[in-house]
């Protein structure tokens, strides 16, 4: 956990930086490849006592993750409720909690290797999800922009 949270925040600082010169989409496919090499390296490895360090590189890729889900997530909802600020981050909270209690529930009674699986499918749906957020987002603003020129041409029709 201590090199989770250092990790963490040492990449927040990084991250935040870094996010004024990079647009969310690709933030979040640099991390989700992150994230998906290591389900794959922890469905495929067999821990041994002489590679600890193994353990140390996954742990240090999930801070990594960390620190650039939670501000891009938090921004991301901040934009679908421009208008309800309160409501989406109490939004944030809930659909995290409500992850870590259905994980919780059935983490005891799945195999490891299952629950990775299951953090795959998850990440894939959420992917595809925030994909067709950020598309229906771009269509949104092309078709404000559309709207702003054609009531500017109309203006200087009259």
């Amino acid at each position: 956990m201590i090199a989770f949270g250092i990790t963490a925040c040492i990449f927040s600082i990084i991250v935040g930086y870094m996010a004024k010169f990079q647009c969310r989409s690709i933030l979040f496919l640099i991390v989700s490849f992150m994230c998906y090499a290591s389900f794959i390296t922890m469905f495929l490895w067999k821990p041994n006592s002489s590679q600890m360090y193994v353990l140390y590189i996954l742990v240090s890729l999930q801070g990594l993750a960390s620190a650039v889900w939670n501000p891009v997530e938090s921004a991301l909802y901040e934009s679908v409720f421009s208008k309800e600020k309160e409501a989406a981050y109490s939004c944030i909270w809930l659909a995290q909690n409500t992850g870590y209690l259905v994980v919780y529930l059935y983490a005891s009674s799945i195999r490891v290797r299952t629950s990775i699986i299951l953090q795959i499918v998850y990440l894939t749906i959420a992917l595809i999800g925030y994909f067709i957020l950020e598309l229906h987002q771009y269509l949104n603003r092309r078709k404000q922009q559309m709207i702003t020129l054609t009531k500017a041409a109309d203006t200087e029709s009259d």
